[in-house]
């Protein structure tokens, strides 16, 4: 659970900075955590 907040949290911190490199990792990096 605390994990799943820390990339939602990172991944509108990607939003709002516009890094679409992070946000893409973060994103790929939650999906795995959800099928692991």
């Amino acid at each position: 659970k605390n994990a799943r907040e820390t990339y939602q949290k990172g991944i509108e911190t990607s939003k709002m900075a516009g890094d679409r490199h992070a946000l893409s990792e973060l994103q790929g990096a939650l999906l795995n955590l959800d099928y692991a």
